[in-house]
C-alpha cells in the first residue's frame, strides 16, 4: 500500500466520513483514479466496474532524474490543509536538510495551515531551507 493511503486511513477517515464517502461513490456513474492502489481502496466502498484507472499525464521517461549534487530544490504545490500532509512534509524536510544542507523546499499555496507551517519551519530551524510563496 502507498504510504499516503496508509496515512489517509489513519488521519482523514472516520465513521461519518466513511459513510459519506461510500454514499458518494455509490451515487457516482464513473470514478477515475490515478493508480491501482486508489482503485483498490475505492473498490472497498463501491463496485469495481465503476472505477477506471488513468495514470498521471506525465511520461517520466521524458525527464532526466537529478541527483542531490545537481538538484537541490523541491516544489510542493497545493492548498495548505491538514489532509494534504504539509505538516508531515515539514517534519520530513528537516531530516532532508540535515543530510543535504543546501536543499530548498518551495511551498506554493495557501490555506488554513499557512501560519502553523511557517511557525513549525521556524521551530525546526529550517527557515533558510523552506520558501513559502
Amino acid at each position: 500500500m502507498l504510504p499516503a493511503l496508509d496515512w489517509a486511513r489513519k488521519n482523514v477517515y472516520n465513521k461519518g466520513r466513511e459513510f459519506l464517502f461510500k454514499k458518494t461513490l455509490e451515487n457516482a456513474d464513473r470514478i477515475v483514479v490515478v493508480n491501482d492502489e486508489t482503485a483498490d481502496l475505492y473498490a472497498q466502498f463501491t463496485s469495481q466496474s465503476k472505477i477506471e484507472t488513468i495514470p498521471y499525464g506525465v511520461v517520466c521517461d521524458r525527464f532526466k532524474r537529478g541527483t542531490p549534487k545537481d538538484s537541490v530544490d523541491m516544489l510542493a504545490m497545493g492548498s495548505l490543509y491538514k489532509r494534504k500532509g504539509y505538516d508531515v512534509l515539514i517534519e520530513a524536510w528537516s531530516q532532508v536538510v540535515s543530510e543535504f544542507p543546501d536543499s530548498t523546499l518551495h511551498i506554493l499555496g495557501n490555506g488554513p495551515l499557512g501560519e502553523y507551517i511557517e511557525q513549525r519551519i521556524a521551530e525546526l530551524n529550517i527557515s533558510d531551507n523552506v520558501i513559502m510563496h
